[in-house]
């Protein structure tokens, strides 16, 4: 069954995203700057990233650690990473916790500002820099756009599975490289012919992600698998089961 997702802030209500653009808009910070930069390493938290860590440890070139992920990257001994996030839960300011470098959606929270104060900050208006960054999906599918914008033309993607691994019952202990929130929203889709354990804002991710990677596979490179490598291959997908919650929210559109 194919889906129209639209995507929303939980619990953010617009006067909050306008609050927290505001409050940014009076720290002074810099906004992102275009000029000639080196390779570029965005890194998700979804479970290939444990493929990789050997590669990301001898990367050259930048690497922006999306959200959550930022402080998994710390514990494998990834170098000065950037992090990175447009989400507006006051839990990034923990999850961006000793970070050098940062680059910030302005609609961020205050507390994450006030956490990374003595970092390095670069700023960009997700709200107003158009359909290509600001969709609602998650951290990374903002990244194509920004890190084109700043000047990259060489980007890799890692953990940006979109999927987790394993099948119904095992899933639970895969769903990142790291222990998070149990997930309550789960979908399968298929995707050439094989099924894949997601959710909405990750079947986002991958719907959105897949076509940078097939148009542009001179710049865009994808280091991940899952159910975004599947949908580059093969674009075509069905949701096929839910949980309760979501076919009930699904079935009302």
């Amino acid at each position: 069954m194919k889906i129209n997702w639209v995507g929303e802030v939980a619990g953010i209500t617009l006067e909050k995203t306008e609050q927290n653009i505001a409050h940014t808009k009076t720290l002074g910070l810099s906004a992102i700057s275009n000029y000639p930069r080196p390779s570029l390493a965005i890194v998700g938290g979804g479970p290939s990233s444990m493929d990789h860590v050997d590669e990301l440890r001898a990367w050259v070139g930048d690497m922006w650690v999306s959200g959550s992920a930022f402080q998994w990257a710390l514990s494998v001994g990834l170098a000065n990473p950037t992090f990175f996030t447009i989400d507006q839960s006051p839990q990034l300011a923990v999850d961006g916790k000793g970070a050098r470098k940062a680059i910030l959606a302005t609609c961020c929270d205050p507390s994450v500002f006030e956490e990374l104060k003595h970092s390095d900050i670069e700023v960009f208006d997700l709200i107003t820099s158009g359909l290509n960054a600001n969709h609602w999906a998650t951290t990374v599918t903002a990244a194509p756009k920004i890190s084109l914008d700043m000047g990259y033309r060489d980007i890799s993607f890692f953990g940006c599975d979109s999927s987790f691994r394993g099948d119904a019952e095992s899933f639970k202990n895969n769903t990142h490289a790291y222990v998070t929130d149990l997930v309550n929203d789960a979908l399968i889709v298929r995707c050439g012919g094989r099924d894949f354990i997601t959710r909405p804002s990750f079947l986002m991710q991958a719907d959105f992600l897949k076509d940078f990677f097939r148009i542009a596979p001179q710049v865009f490179r994808l280091r991940c698998d899952g159910l975004l490598a599947s949908m580059v291959e093969d674009p075509e997908h069905d949701v096929t089961h839910a949980v309760h919650e979501v076919a009930k929210r699904i079935m009302k559109k």
